[in-house]
């Protein structure tokens, strides 16, 4: 009988398989990729009966050769995106090759070829019962001029002198060039792992100063643009998910018009059994595995459809005799809770999913949305009383327990030690300072870097690995970023400049809230003054310059270790390339000279590596105090991380201090009406108090 098997992929650039390779598996024929130099070859095959190649309007001629097509198909898409989309259909058996033929034709013009793809139709048959289609489609659409339209513009984020942005394609950016410039990438000390930021040449040339430390680099150039750009609203349409389901309900809908025009009573069905209300699994589709189970041999896809055949069985025989009553569908359906829950709880949530009203009680009774009347499970059996099924889905937990204790056990462990990591890295201001409060905890860690684990003291419990978040890079950071989110916290906050804001001069709500909050702030500072001990402006000036300079030679202590710690790491980077090549190199000089040069050319690799890391220990060893020793240099870099993560600490608590003092600074200005730091001199003379 009929069957209905419709399967949509799209296959990108990056599948093990082309655009060539595919065409010339469906079309038995033998083709050449010009981009990877594989040939594919399937001319041996004997199972074509039909091949043809269906064109939209404006498409060439010449594309009604396939290998022509997906040969152009393959060039065009040469990037990383989809290159085609395939749809692999079942055909009636009931229908002969002309009416299969004309079926797929159908099927192909009305919702393919008539919207704007090219497909090229294949069809199989062995001759085995499973007769099948093959439908590849292009996915751009073609347009007056016998040309690819694109599937995406780019689309710029270009800024002009002002620092307004504004989103351009690259013909309207040509256009406004002298006006609007692209934003390139540039990177921190010139460092591709470090911080980047996209500045236009204007900006980059007058601001020197500010971006001195950021570096453009050679090959990676590309500016910032708008992800996905301005998108092809056609191919939008294609990818629509509706649109994958009108073309599986048309196949569906052809096939049954075929079906019922030669007075064939079956029917295919394009719908889940789910969404056909039908109590019933669906099977898999056997592909491959169909001639293997022909010839007597067992597979996976086989043996699961037979599994599913019987369960099928028995659904229809209950449906056909219609013999379960409402009593025996309950015992089913509380048998199948049971097997499924851990606890008596979760037991009455799965009932209550299946449409059950519960009376709980020592008869426990349910009612189903077909029955008008509650059923006592007692009167199901004694297996089925509310004790009873308490006591067996205990038992299918102790069950459970007891196969697989230790995985358990291994999971409650590791999940407690991380609650632990959790408690103990809030009071951290340094990785080595949340190693201490462990200890204090009662527990204990091994090892470092991404193998830092951790156990309980004074048991024989395994050292445990917490995973991915809690590494000692992962901790490292969180601790990092916790000390930043403290420092924002601060005490006071700058004021409002009602002045200067439009929506408050249209709106007078908002203007009264922004003089509310600024009284709020203005109190909120002089109670930060008091506490700080501060009375006058000039202290508060002196203060606030004394911290800012703190500061500031704390960043730059941090900064020195940072350069020192990129310096070591490279030099390990540079003693690992020097040991691992090392081997060939002195294969190398032992060479005869004869065979220097071939011996050269095939290790060409190791051997410039090891030039290079070679001459880089040397000038480390002339030209820097470093140890050219791997051992001494991670011993020296673990000091220099967790003198870095005290110095971090520092730096944050004095860059909230600073911060604070400078917006108090800033209010008291606006308060006594100073307009710059350089009157406060004024502020002295008059000896204006602060209380």
């Amino acid at each position: 009988m009929a069957i209905y098997h419709n399967n949509i992929k799209a296959v990108s650039r990056g599948s093990p398989r082309s655009v060539i390779a595919i065409s010339a598996y469906i079309n038995r024929g033998k083709m050449h990729d010009e981009l990877s130099g594989l040939t594919y070859d399937y001319s041996k095959r004997t199972d074509l009966v039909y091949s043809e190649v269906m064109l939209c309007d404006n498409a060439p001629e010449n594309y009604k050769d396939n290998r022509v097509l997906w040969a152009e198909v393959n060039r065009v898409e040469n990037g990383n995106g989809q290159s085609t989309r395939t749809v692999e259909v079942s055909l009636p058996k009931e229908l002969n090759l002309d009416e299969q033929i004309k079926l797929v034709q159908g099927y192909v013009k009305d919702n393919f070829t008539s919207v704007g793809m090219c497909a090229n139709i294949a069809i199989h048959d062995k001759q085995d019962g499973n007769p099948h289609a093959h439908i590849m489609l292009t996915l751009r659409k073609i347009d007056e001029n016998g040309e690819w339209e694109y599937k995406a513009k780019k689309l710029y984020v270009c800024k002009n002198q002002n620092g307004v942005e504004k989103n351009l394609t690259a013909n309207e950016w040509r256009q406004v060039k002298d006006e609007w410039q692209k934003q390139l990438p540039y990177y921190k000390d010139g460092n591709l792992e470090g911080e980047r930021i996209y500045l236009t040449d204007y900006e980059y040339e007058t601001g020197q100063d500010k971006y001195k430390d950021y570096l453009r680099i050679q090959g990676k150039n590309d500016p910032k643009t708008v992800k996905w750009g301005i998108r092809n609203k056609t191919l939008l349409e294609w990818n629509n998910k509706n649109t994958f389901l009108n073309w599986r309900e048309d196949w569906a809908n052809k096939i049954n018009n075929a079906l019922s025009e030669k007075e064939i009573p079956q029917r295919v069905d394009h719908r889940s059994y789910e969404k056909q209300g039908i109590e019933k699994l669906p099977t898999v589709h056997l592909g491959k595995a169909h001639k293997l189970e022909r010839d007597g041999f067992a597979t996976d896809q086989g043996n699961k459809n037979r599994a599913v055949a019987e369960k099928n069985a028995e659904l229809e025989i209950i449906d056909a005799k219609q013999t379960l009553t409402e009593r025996e569908i309950l015992k089913v359906k509380i048998d199948g809770a049971v097997d499924v829950s851990s606890s008596f709880d979760e037991f009455l949530e799965k009932m209550k999913s299946e449409n059950y009203e519960i009376k709980q009680g020592k008869h426990i009774a349910f009612k189903s949305e077909r029955n008008s009347k509650y059923i006592r499970s007692k009167s199901i059996g004694e297996n089925y009383t509310e004790d009873a099924i308490k006591k067996r889905v205990e038992n299918r937990t102790a069950n459970i327990s007891e196969t697989v204790p230790e995985t358990q056990v291994a999971a409650t462990s590791k999940i407690k030690i991380a609650n632990a990591v959790d408690e103990c890295i809030s009071s951290a201001q340094t990785f080595e300072e949340l190693l201490q409060n462990l200890q204090s905890a009662g527990y204990e860690s091994k090892g470092f870097g991404n193998y830092i684990a951790f156990r309980e003291k004074d048991t024989d419990n395994k050292f445990e690995l917490l995973g991915e978040n809690y590494t000692e890079f992962a901790l490292r950071k969180k601790i990092k970023n916790q000390l930043y989110e403290q420092s924002k916290s601060t005490q006071v906050k700058s004021l409002i400049d009602i002045e200067n804001y439009k929506k408050a001069k249209d709106n007078k709500g908002l203007a009264n809230w922004a003089e509310r909050t600024n009284l709020q702030q203005k109190m909120n500072t002089l109670n930060f003054l008091s506490q700080q001990g501060v009375s006058t402006y000039e202290e508060l000036s002196e203060k606030a310059n004394a911290f800012n300079s703190q500061t500031a030679q704390s960043g730059e202590e941090i900064k020195s270790i940072e350069t020192k710690l990129k310096e070591i790491s490279a030099l390990i980077k540079d003693i690992e390339t020097y040991q691992k090549t090392k081997p060939t190199n002195i294969q190398y000089q032992k060479v005869p000279p004869k065979l220097k040069a071939k011996f050269y050319e095939d290790n060409r690799a190791d051997l410039t590596l090891f030039e290079a890391a070679n001459n880089a220990t040397s000038r480390a060893k002339a030209d820097t105090d470093l140890p050219i020793s791997r051992k001494l240099l991670i011993e020296m870099r673990g000091e220099l991380t967790a003198q870095k993560d005290k110095l971090y600490a520092e730096y944050m608590s004095l860059k909230k201090k600073s911060t604070e003092l400078n917006i108090a600074k800033d209010t008291m200005e606006r308060m006594l009406k100073i307009d710059s730091p350089e009157k406060s001199s004024s502020a002295k003379r008059n000896n204006q108090n602060l209380e």
